[in-house]
């Protein structure tokens, strides 16, 4: 699998010509965490949240960072329900 822009973070991972630097890695971490905290903002929880789901349009920015496949996702109540979801890794 070949990592491209608009790839997933798993292609990046997997792609042996990637170069991913401290830096880099911190800007896609920093995407995730924002697009988290809107969620959270809004109650939103993703439920499977994976490599596969996080798509990345240019690894320097960490705002082309987007998060997929919210088919799992659900709006949280005023007690979160616990459970296992989504794939496993």
């Amino acid at each position: 699998m070949e990592y491209m822009a608009g790839g997933s973070l798993r292609a990046l991972i997997h792609d042996p010509n990637a170069v991913i630097t401290d830096d880099v890695a911190a800007k896609i971490i920093q995407g995730i965490c924002d697009a988290l905290i809107e969620m959270n903002l809004k109650n939103i929880s993703h439920n499977d949240l994976k490599p596969d789901n996080v798509l990345i349009k240019d690894i320097s920015n960490p705002g082309s960072v987007k998060l997929a496949d919210f088919g799992l996702a659900q709006i949280m109540g005023n007690q979160m329900d616990i459970g296992e979801r989504g794939t496993k890794i």
